[in-house]
């Protein structure tokens, strides 16, 4: 039987760098989503070093957050004094921050096996992630470069989807072939048929993952020619942003999934956070108090202020920060292309003109 305290032989790397433009208003750059008590009173990133630590012990995990983050970072992970910082330089997408983050710890730790675990997904419970990661652990030890998975429960645009080829035994296959994000009909006939949502955990040898790369991946070959001599800045100024995804796991015939048996999501957008209060698209609320009258379909997120809504369905109301987000829950995928970074100007896109007043 096997042993739930025996820690794994990996080191975890937990990517904190990402935006959150579509949790805008309350994911910014001075607080982004990994920094948000989106579920429960802890930080997503807390919660998932508090994973990573539990799994392979605190003085083998690290975080990856941009250098202007580090001292926030610091402070929220203070429970876990262990745990390593790891500047990156500039926001380049996953596949330069993790070869970064090999690079690091193969010099640290020849022959080093590197856990990558985002830090805004919703795991649980940590056993049973355990159990999925030491199937991939020995597959990474025997050269494959491996992602988790988990059986699609439904058609979810939003999600990249994993098609499976040869069986590797211990629910683990090669990979056929990646879907990036789908469109609605085609996740639904994908998750008829059984396929796998990619949840974005990737377990490989860091010698591996330095190697494949520079085979497969001309975004990031000119850049790892620099990254021992001339450090990380050099090299991610010299590679183009990319994921990891399609930079190595889509073009390398070594790829594998392993079938996680845990509950996965990605909180990366009002829709998730909504689903999981546990409203799915019936509504839900988080922060402050909310008033419902003849209301419903709707979600909130309020931090400093109560929100009342009258007669209202399938709104997204999000106040934090002095900023002030009410929009159709169906419009929400726009925030990604949002301009938010210029203040507010003159009227436009069919806004009224003329002065604003509490009437309005």
């Amino acid at each position: 039987m096997e042993n739930p305290s025996r820690k794994l032989n990996v080191h975890a790397v937990v990517l904190a760098g990402g935006a959150g433009r579509r949790l805008w208003p309350a994911s910014t750059p001075e607080r982004p989503k990994p920094l948000l008590p989106l579920i429960g009173g802890r930080s997503l990133v807390a919660e998932t070093v508090d994973r990573a630590a539990r799994l392979c012990g605190e003085d083998r995990v690290t975080v990856l957050a941009r250098q202007p983050l580090l001292d926030t970072m610091r402070d929220a992970l203070s429970p876990w004094p262990g745990v390593h910082l790891l500047a990156e330089p500039e926001a380049r997408g996953t596949a330069p921050a993790l070869v970064f983050a090999a690079h690091e710890l193969e010099r640290e730790h020849p022959g080093a096996v590197m856990v990558a675990l985002p830090s805004d997904h919703l795991v649980r419970p940590v056993r049973e992630l355990g159990s999925s990661l030491r199937v991939a652990e020995d597959l990474a030890r025997n050269g494959h470069l491996c992602c988790l998975g988990v059986t699609a429960a439904g058609a979810e645009p939003g999600y990249g989807h994993i098609l499976t080829g040869t069986g590797l035994g211990g629910g683990a296959w090669r990979i056929k072939a990646f879907v990036e994000k789908p469109d609605p009909r085609h996740a639904a006939a994908l998750a008829a048929d059984g396929c796998l949502w990619n949840t974005g955990i990737f377990v490989f040898g860091c010698a591996d993952l330095l190697a494949v790369s520079a085979e497969v991946a001309p975004e990031l070959a000119g850049g790892l020619k620099t990254l021992g001599q001339d450090g990380p800045g050099t090299f991610f100024r010299a590679v183009r942003p990319v994921s990891i995804d399609v930079a190595v796991m889509e073009r390398t015939n070594r790829a594998a999934v392993v079938l996680g048996q845990f509950e996965w999501d990605d909180l990366g957008t009002w829709e998730a956070v909504a689903r999981r209060l546990g409203a799915g698209r019936g509504g839900g609320q988080a922060g402050a108090a909310t008033r419902n009258v003849d209301s419903g379909d709707n979600v909130v997120w309020a931090e400093g202020r109560r929100v009342t809504l009258l007669g209202v369905t399938g709104l997204a109301v999000v106040e934090s920060g002095g900023e002030i987000l009410v929009a159709d829950r169906d419009q929400l995928h726009r925030l990604s292309k949002l301009d938010l970074s210029s203040p507010p100007g003159p009227a436009s896109g069919g806004d009224r003109a003329g002065p604003r007043t509490g009437a309005e």
